[in-house]
């Protein structure tokens, strides 16, 4: 934050610095080919929370893994399974497209799966396996969709089609 007496072209410089972010956000957006999820800024940053605690998740199996701590492996992947889809804000499922909540839902479910499996199996080599399928469901999903606020969604808002998970 700027103290002091702001000069006008101190002004200026910020003005147009904050124009440039603008236009290169835009730029960006405009060559983002995925289907655009209009959330509110709050959705918006639970999901991407959530998206990192994920990803911290597959740190924590693949680190168990390493160790074949099939028990910690278990116990990791657990943390990511449907009961971790508690709590999601009220308003936020019927906002998302179906077939980004199946993908969702199978991936828990996945995740459900490594923990089982890991559990009364203990093969290391099954569950970075099936690690590895619950990624490309990850890897889809990525590709296929982006978020957006409506905050910060002036001129990107997505079509009907675009909000029932069709490409445009």
């Amino acid at each position: 934050m700027l103290t002091g007496a702001c000069t006008p072209a101190a002004r200026r410089f910020a003005a147009a610095a904050a124009l440039g972010l603008l236009l290169a956000q835009s730029a960006l957006a405009a060559g983002d080919t995925r289907n655009l999820i209009s959330i509110s800024e709050d959705e918006r940053l639970y999901v991407l929370q959530d998206m990192r605690d994920l990803l911290a998740t597959v740190n924590a199996v693949v680190e168990a893994a390493g160790a074949n701590d099939m028990a910690r492996l278990a116990a990791s992947a657990k943390a990511a399974g449907m009961a971790s889809t508690q709590g999601v804000p009220a308003g936020l499922p019927a906002k998302l497209p179906g077939p980004f909540k199946q993908m969702g839902a199978e991936m828990h479910r996945g995740f459900d799966q490594i923990a089982q499996d890991a559990q009364t199996l203990g093969d290391r080599d099954r569950a970075l396996g099936q690690l590895a399928r619950t990624l490309q469901l990850c890897v889809g999903c990525h590709a296929a969709y982006g978020f957006g606020s409506t905050t910060s969604m002036t001129n990107t808002q997505q079509s009907p089609a675009t909000a029932k998970g069709n490409k445009p």
